[in-house]
């Protein structure tokens, strides 16, 4: 009985899918960029999803990605669609180009909770390329992804909210809650 209440409210939790990638080229001569447009935000789980916020830090090269705010939700009903209209500027100067390949990784990370209080976070890795079709997962030409939802412990949720201003810990702590 216990098995089955258990497989019953794990049945209906929120899962988050963007939507919606578009890129558009930008070749000024002075600086230039790949601009990746996101269009909305999808709940294809069977929960609704509370207390969404979405957005992203760039991967190791810091000069060349901008990232605006993607989008604060109060709440998002199963197969429900929200309009976010989020960009990713990806500044092609910054790029080694003493590589073979450039790549360029991104982050985009989806922090959500669910009706039972259980903490979520989905997590967009994005890597530009200037090769395309090597990956199975191309969203857009040049622009490979991979998907990953992680459940929060409450004991997580309760040291990254408590040592979140201690800088050496804080980090420790999104490190392994990110991986």
């Amino acid at each position: 009985m216990i098995y089955h209440r258990r497989n019953l409210l794990e049945s209906y939790r929120p899962e988050l899918v963007l939507n919606g990638f578009k890129i558009v080229t930008d070749s000024s001569p002075k600086n230039p960029k790949k601009i990746i447009k996101i269009e909305s935000i999808k709940n294809v789980g069977r929960g609704a999803a509370y207390h969404i916020v979405a957005g992203g830090n760039e991967g190791h090269n810091a000069h060349s990605v901008n990232l605006y705010p993607l989008t604060n939700l109060p709440i998002l009903a199963p197969n429900e669609t929200a309009s976010i209209n989020g960009e990713i500027l990806v500044f092609l100067k910054h790029i080694n180009p003493n590589h073979d390949e450039k790549l360029i990784p991104v982050h985009i990370k989806i922090y959500y909770s669910d009706s039972h209080g259980r903490r979520y976070i989905t997590q967009y890795k994005l890597t530009f390329s200037d090769h395309t079709g090597r990956e199975a997962f191309e969203i857009a030409p040049g622009v490979t992804a991979s998907r990953k939802t992680t459940v929060l412990s409450t004991a997580c949720v309760v040291l990254s909210t408590r040592f979140a201003r201690v800088p050496g810990v804080s980090r420790l702590l999104n490190r392994l809650i990110s991986s």
